[in-house]
């Protein structure tokens, strides 16, 4: 007789724990014959190791094949922690990689104008010129000339009456976009194809200055003329989502207020200059979690004593 190696996942000790496990007294006999009745019975546990995420077993090789790269998430590296502690602050990720940190409260509450560059690869954080104004809860995008806009604010001026800003990492300079329209808080943004940012919904004060509502209006950025002019109004109110620019029209998800909700989505023709509806055949937005930052190649987490940087699948 032989001793025959066998695999088995077994739950009872951890799921997904890979288990070898040689069974006395069971044989395959000829090649391949199919195992003895007593074949599958555990014996001595020979090893038990964890199984890698999306990886596959080989029953006949004794063998774990690892998941492929395109499957697991790279591991989540720490930066050190901002100098300060730092919540509802914007993070943008920028055309060479690093990341811009602005604005947000510090421990005691207070509304700072303090910003940074990070380092993913080197592992840094760096101040840079700080806001003109303090500001937290913020939107930050990056313009296709590389430069930052910087929409919406809560805690300084009345809402609303925050001036759009632009940061120039290259010179690492803020400048103010001189405009008479009211900017919301909790607009969503989203860089046209021609180099534009349209700035779509989100709240501002009612007439009487004592209540707040969600608002129809949308305008448009020109980064080459530094001038805000007025769009056609969204279809509904509300704060929303974007989910970018497709097929020529901008998708933005119903998030909050009288916005269409999960099922539909309000959408931009570009070209027409026109809103309409369509089927939201995404998922709906997720709540906004206080200081994690879902940035386009990984998430942001701010933390009391550090920075984690969780970069997206490969």
């Amino acid at each position: 007789m032989t001793t025959t190696t066998c695999l088995r996942v077994l739950t009872a000790i951890a799921p997904g724990v890979l288990v070898a496990c040689s069974t006395p007294g069971a044989g395959r006999g000829d090649a391949g014959a199919e195992p003895t009745a007593d074949a599958g019975r555990l014996a001595t546990v020979v090893d038990a190791r964890p199984l890698d995420a999306g990886a596959t077993l080989d029953a006949g090789t004794a063998q774990a094949t690892a998941a492929p790269p395109s499957q697991v998430a790279p591991a989540c590296v720490d930066l050190p922690a901002l100098p300060t502690a730092t919540t509802r602050a914007s993070a943008v990720r920028l055309a060479d990689g690093r990341v811009l940190v602005s604005g947000g409260d510090d421990a005691a509450g207070r509304t700072t104008t303090r910003a940074w560059l990070l380092d993913l690869a080197a592992r840094t954080v760096v101040a840079t010129s700080p806001l003109p104004r303090p500001r937290a809860e913020h939107r930050s995008v990056v313009l296709r000339d590389g430069r930052v806009l910087v929409v919406g604010a809560s805690h300084h001026l009345p809402l609303g009456k925050e001036p759009l800003l632009v940061f120039d990492p290259v010179h690492a300079a803020w400048k103010s976009v001189p405009t008479k329209q009211v900017i919301p808080q909790d607009a969503a943004v989203t860089v046209l194809p021609d180099g534009r940012a349209l700035i779509a919904g989100g709240i501002v004060p009612d007439p009487s200055g004592r209540h707040q509502s969600y608002v129809e209006l949308a305008l448009l950025f020109d980064p080459t003329k530094n001038v805000v002019t007025v769009a056609p109004s969204l279809p509904q109110a509300g704060a929303y989502e974007s989910n970018g620019v497709r097929d020529d029209h901008v998708e933005l998800r119903g998030a909050a207020g009288e916005s269409p909700g999960p099922g539909k989505m309000a959408v931009f023709d570009i070209a027409a200059g026109a809103w309409g509806f369509m089927d939201n055949g995404h998922p709906a937005p997720k709540p906004r979690t206080p200081d994690v930052y879902e940035l386009d190649a990984g998430r942001l987490e701010i933390l009391p004593a550090a920075l984690r940087w969780c970069p997206s699948k490969t």
